[in-house]
């Protein structure tokens, strides 16, 4: 899927804005004409700029979801383990402004999105349990022939608490009202790219539910491209 747009994605992301809006979290959400997205920026001990792609670039609740896949094989010991699940995001301190401090108490992957997805697609899983989430966010392409990434655990986490301000600013919508974030995490979780085990990887579950499931079920997929 090739996104085609007139300037140095890589650029826009980093520095051109035509919207700016600092959000009541102190996070940040941009947006220019030229980016499929909003550009979300905030600090996991890092600062970080992030495009969430639109709703139309989107795997929602209804269409076909994607396995995590993996299972049983390696993943280079990408994974963060023995984090807390089975816990509400609303339960969390100024929710829905949840502070970054706040949410990498919770849990924090010290790998990117792009190198765990990296890792995701890498050669050597088994047959039946393709990588299918992480395949999919690397099949859209961006100008400058950027690939997407399926979010880590730490800008999904983001992703959800500022997901009614994301997609305040998508043109998308209307044309694919059952994509919005809103609309998938009313009827469904969404993978990240963080592993738990060998055989499970993290999902905020419908509801806003953090937990961790088999990686040889299916789940919504939200891509995102962070320029490394």
């Amino acid at each position: 899927m090739a996104i085609v747009m007139s300037c140095s994605s890589a650029t826009a992301i980093a520095n051109l804005y035509e919207k700016d809006t600092t959000l009541p979290s102190g996070r940040k959400l941009y947006r220019h004409a030229t980016l499929p997205g909003s550009v979300l920026c905030f600090n996991d001990r890092v600062d970080r700029s992030v495009l969430v792609l639109d709703a139309k670039y989107r795997i929602g609740a209804n269409d076909t979801q994607k396995k995590w896949g993996w299972f049983g094989s390696r993943h280079n010991g990408n994974y963060v383990l023995n984090a807390p699940i089975n816990w509400n995001f609303s339960d969390l301190p100024d929710y829905p402004n949840v502070l970054d401090s706040t949410l990498d108490s919770k849990i924090r992957d010290s790998y990117t999105s792009r190198a765990q997805t990296s890792c995701l697609i890498a050669p050597g899983y088994k047959d039946g349990y393709p990588p299918e989430a992480a395949q999919y966010c690397r099949s859209v392409i961006i100008s400058d022939n950027i690939s997407c990434d399926l979010p880590n655990i730490n800008t999904l986490m983001r992703i959800y608490v500022e997901r009614t301000y994301i997609d305040e600013l998508d043109p998308t919508l209307e044309e694919y009202p059952n994509r919005s974030l809103e609309k998938i995490w009313e009827e469904g979780g969404v993978w990240s790219s963080t592993g738990s085990t060998s055989a499970e990887a993290y999902m905020i579950e419908k509801g806003g539910i953090f937990n961790k499931y088999m990686i040889s079920e299916v789940g919504c997929v939200v891509p995102i491209c962070e320029p490394q």
